[in-house]
C-alpha cells in the first residue's frame, strides 16, 4: 500500500528503483553478473527478468502482494509491497480488497508475534493459518 500512498500524496512517478550502489551484482546466489541498469542510471536487484522470477521462487525476494510472480520493487530507498506502479494502481482501483499476506512478510511475522503472545485462554494458541490485508481507499 505504500505506492499507493505516495501516489496519492502527489509522487506520479516516483524513482522506481534504488541508486545508492552503483556497482550492485545481480542478488541471486552464484550469479555474477551486473544487476541491470536502465537509461536514467537507476540500478535494479537482479541482472534479468528470469532472475528476479527465479528469486521469488526460491524465496530470495518477497512476492508482490498482487500478481505474486515478481518480486517487491524499492521504490526510493524502501521496500514496496507490490513490485510496480501497475499492481499498487490495480489495488486501489479495485479497492476495496483483501489482499492474503505471505509468512515471510514483515505483517505476517507481526501479526503472529502480537497473536501469540497475548494470547491468554488456557488451551494451547490456535495455528494461524492466514493473514489478511485490506486494502480500503480508491483513487479519485
Amino acid at each position: 500500500m505504500r505506492c499507493a500512498i505516495a501516489y496519492r500524496s502527489g509522487q506520479h512517478h516516483p524513482q522506481r528503483l534504488s541508486t545508492s550502489d552503483d556497482d550492485a551484482g545481480c542478488r541471486l546466489p552464484g550469479c555474477g553478473r551486473p544487476a541491470f541498469k536502465d537509461e536514467y542510471g537507476n540500478v535494479g536487484q537482479y541482472c534479468s527478468q528470469p532472475h528476479r522470477r527465479q528469486a521469488v521462487r526460491d524465496g530470495i525476494s518477497e512476492p508482490c502482494l498482487r500478481c505474486r510472480i515478481w518480486p517487491k520493487n524499492i521504490l526510493n530507498d524502501k521496500i514496496s509491497d507490490f513490485c510496480s506502479k501497475a499492481c499498487a494502481m490495480a489495488v486501489v482501483d479495485s479497492a476495496p480488497a483483501i489482499l492474503e499476506i505471505f509468512p515471510n512478510h514483515e505483517v505476517y511475522e507481526q501479526v503472529h508475534s502480537q497473536f501469540t503472545t497475548q494470547w491468554k485462554h488456557p488451551t494451547a494458541t490456535p495455528t494461524i493459518m492466514k493473514v489478511r490485508l485490506e486494502a480500503l481507499q480508491r483513487r479519485v
